[in-house]
């Protein structure tokens, strides 16, 4: 079992916090039907569809304190956050996401951290938080309109957090993570 410094652990909860804040204070809610209403009229459930920064700060605790300490910062954080905001129905499948976000992020940001492998890694970590809303709100929720209704939200969550992540990224893997290193005990 891998050991981790008290250093690693602080910075791994600093994180954890800041995705909450980032998901729960950085976040735009989008109106849910036509007419702003909460409820899509046809079935009478409530799409909860926002746009949050999360994802920026997961991206940048995988580069900074790696797996596994990533990987339970942003599974639970995002699903505490839900939580917080009112969308507990999406606190397992925020888990499990943005938990698999993480994982992807921590393994690709330990070997490669050029442009080219820095914009794959927000387009696969993307394709894995669309495609796993897409899929809770069609599967488990049961309801096509709610997913339709939230994917072009969830892309437009995707491209501002990319948008912001990548070239953060960048400037932190040169400057302050060296390449196959994360915060250090």
């Amino acid at each position: 079992m891998k050991r981790f410094t008290t250093k690693q652990l602080i910075v791994a909860a600093v994180f954890f916090a800041a995705i909450i804040l980032a998901t729960c204070l950085l976040r735009f809610d989008i109106p849910k039907s036509s007419d702003g209403g909460p409820l899509l009229r046809h079935t009478g459930k409530e799409a909860n569809c926002f746009i949050s920064f999360g994802d920026c700060v997961i991206y940048i605790a995988a580069l900074a304190v790696g797996n596994p300490l990533a990987i339970i910062a942003a599974a639970v954080g995002s699903a505490l956050a839900d939580i917080f905001v009112g969308s507990a129905v999406y606190a397992i499948p925020s888990l499990i996401i943005k938990g698999a976000m993480a994982y992807l992020a921590g393994r690709m940001l330990k070997n490669e951290r050029d442009w080219l492998s820095i914009i794959k890694l927000c387009l696969y970590c993307s394709l894995i938080m669309i495609g796993g809303y897409f899929l809770f709100d069609l599967i488990i929720m049961n309801d096509y309109s709610v997913a339709a209704l939230c994917l072009p939200t969830n892309v437009l969550q995707a491209i501002m957090n990319a948008a912001i992540a990548i070239p953060v990224l960048k400037v932190l893997s040169g400057t302050y993570f060296k390449q196959n290193n994360t915060i250090q005990g």
